[in-house]
């Protein structure tokens, strides 16, 4: 704030005192000339009536057969007066007949200037330096009196520069104050306008940096109340563009997410609708005849218990190819109210064996009277479903197992959610691989059977009910899902 303070100090001092300055230059610059020049034309015309009384006091003097006493006792008597700084007299010839005492040396050009007023008849005045002081020089030709040529009269220059310089002086002083004026109102104006200024300047700071959040405030000074208005509907209009297009980019992406996913999903239709065809009947007749040979008493225990593991294998071969099915088919049954509470517990219930054989503790915990969910309730069971065994996979060595199901919120004004979670003691997902789990194939446990395809089918049941599906840790240590569902679930 400080900093723009000073600037709009400096920028206010500029705009106002140089105008000032440079005006008051000029002008003395002007009024030297003019001054000089009516000081000097007025000394011109001071000389010009002095000669002509000396003239006449002259003409008795020069008719007198050229008394030069009493000639150069004129010449002294005129020259002392105040405005006189010299006189002399010529003859006919342009030789000098009297001299005042200040003109007693003076130079060859003064009476080179005599000699062509004499000859020429015409006056003519100048400025010549008579010893170290610069005089104004007039010459006057003399035609009606006998043995007189012409007559100079010269005046001092120096009272002309004294009054040049104390108007120069009073110019000087008469700018300073101006100058001082100008700077002190300049001053004044970067104190009232300064912090207002300073908040200008600071928002297009923040605004040139990205920031679209910023706010001015400003007084009505100078209409900048109007400034930061306009400051701050720029900024909101941007703040809301930015929105929109970061809005539109979003939806970009997650279509050509789906898109890939659709892609994705129809080329493992086709493989697995040939991959099923193609295995299926063999498949099911080594199934069938291992199950009749395991259960086969005549056979040694070691070749049946071989005979179960082919079997296993082949139910788990089955189970992979249904899975991708799974996946690639659409749902074909019809939605109905559906009670996720009832779907989690039937899911518990199937799994109660294996998380036994797995040591794997199991706690449940369901809110009581929850609203339906319009969903296909087979859907369903497969969201709770691959959740409980992507948490199970995740605990080879056994573990915990939480399943919360609950409201979101009790705003009676908002849509209401359900909130499932399921949590595990396992390993957990890193922040880097969370974006990943989803991805179809993607899986961190393919050394226990892990195919990558459990979580995508979640998410897809997810966003066609308008749900939410997050990763975060679990208390346990391991994963937690969280799925929101809306009450009102409708497929999308």
């Amino acid at each position: 704030m400080n900093l723009a303070r000073k600037r709009l100090t400096r920028k206010l001092l500029a705009i106002f005192a140089t105008p000032v300055v440079l005006g008051f230059v000029v002008t003395g610059l002007v009024s030297i000339r003019t001054t000089r020049a009516s000081l000097v034309e007025s000394s011109e015309r001071a000389l010009a009536d002095n000669i002509a009384t000396l003239r006449t006091a002259a003409l008795p003097v020069a008719a007198t057969n050229r008394q030069m006493q009493e000639a150069a006792a004129l010449v002294e008597r005129v020259a002392a007066e105040e405005t006189v700084h010299g006189v002399a007299l010529y003859d006919e010839r342009g030789a000098p007949l009297a001299r005042s005492s200040m003109l007693a040396h003076a130079p060859s050009a003064l009476d080179a200037m005599a000699a062509r007023a004499v000859t020429s008849g015409e006056p003519s005045h100048g400025a010549l330096f008579v010893g170290d002081e610069e005089v104004l020089v007039h010459v006057e030709p003399v035609r009606d009196a006998p043995g007189l040529g012409a007559v100079i009269m010269t005046r001092e220059l120096a009272p002309i520069d004294r009054m040049i310089d104390l108007t120069l002086v009073r110019l000087a002083l008469t700018g300073g104050a101006a100058a001082l004026c100008v700077s002190i109102i300049a001053i004044w104006i970067s104190r009232v306008l300064g912090r207002e200024w300073g908040n200008l300047v600071h928002a297009a700071d923040r605004v040139a940096t990205g920031d679209l959040d910023v706010r001015v405030e400003a007084s009505p000074l100078l209409e900048l109340d109007r400034v930061a208005r306009a400051v701050n509907d720029m900024t909101r209009s941007l703040a809301e563009t930015r929105e929109k297009l970061l809005a539109a980019e979003a939806e970009r992406t997650e279509l050509a997410s789906r898109m890939r996913h659709a892609q994705a999903l129809a080329v493992v239709g086709q493989v697995a609708g040939s991959f099923a065809h193609e295995i299926g009947s063999p498949l099911n007749t080594i199934l069938g005849w291992s199950r009749l040979s395991a259960a086969d008493e005549e056979l040694p225990g070691p070749v049946r218990r071989q005979f179960e593991t082919i079997a296993g294998q082949c139910e788990r071969i089955t189970r992979i190819v249904q899975r991708m099915l799974d996946v690639s088919r659409p749902p074909t049954d019809h939605v109905v109210p559906v009670q996720l509470a009832d779907v989690v517990r039937d899911v518990t219930a199937f799994l109660a064996p294996d998380l036994r054989v797995r040591r794997i503790d199991l706690r449940l915990v369901v809110a009581e009277r929850l609203p339906p969910i319009v969903a296909v309730r087979d859907r369903l069971l497969q969201v709770v479903m691959n959740l409980c065994i992507n948490a199970i996979q995740a605990q080879p060595g056994g573990g915990t197992l939480r399943i919360s199901l609950a409201m979101e919120s009790a705003d009676p004004e908002r849509e209401p959610f359900l909130r499932l979670e399921v949590a595990d003691a396992g390993p957990g997902v890193p922040e880097d691989k969370r974006s990943q789990v989803f991805e179809m194939f993607y899986s961190t446990k393919v050394e226990i059977g892990g195919t990558g395809l459990g979580l995508p089918i979640v998410a897809d049941v997810v966003r066609e009910l308008g749900g939410r599906l997050e990763i975060a840790d679990a208390p346990e240590g391991g994963a937690l899902f969280i799925v929101r569902l809306p009450a009102s679930s409708t497929p999308r």
